[in-house]
């Protein structure tokens, strides 16, 4: 692959990566807290460290855990069964996105 193909391969990836957190987040988050999602289960599973109140951090490393397994088997075995691997990786990318925003609204 060419340098400008690679920057080519990225930009058409960041696009559907925008495109995928715009859909899924409007399912999943309260319309004035993009995060809730993560706070809400971390809550409700009662995964949080109540000194360091990380529930949300627990709960996106779950989430993002369950596609890097998918992620993982697919290296494994080249198969998929449901999504698509493509799909995973944008997912992945997606989460570690989400988790840089939130470490970064953290740190405000």
């Amino acid at each position: 692959m060419k340098r400008e193909e690679l920057v080519e391969g990225l930009r058409e990836i960041c696009t559907k990566v925008i495109k995928t957190a715009e859909a899924k987040n409007k399912d999943y988050a309260l319309e004035d807290d993009a995060f809730s999602n993560f706070r809400i289960i971390g809550e409700f599973l009662n995964i949080a460290d109540p000194g360091l109140e990380d529930g949300k951090y627990m709960c996106w490393l779950v989430y993002f855990c369950k596609h890097f397994l998918s992620v993982l088997n697919y290296l494994r075995t080249r198969k998929v069964y449901t999504e698509s691997i493509e799909g995973r990786i944008i997912d992945m990318i997606v989460y570690l996105a989400i988790l840089y925003l939130m470490i970064e609204e953290d740190e405000k």
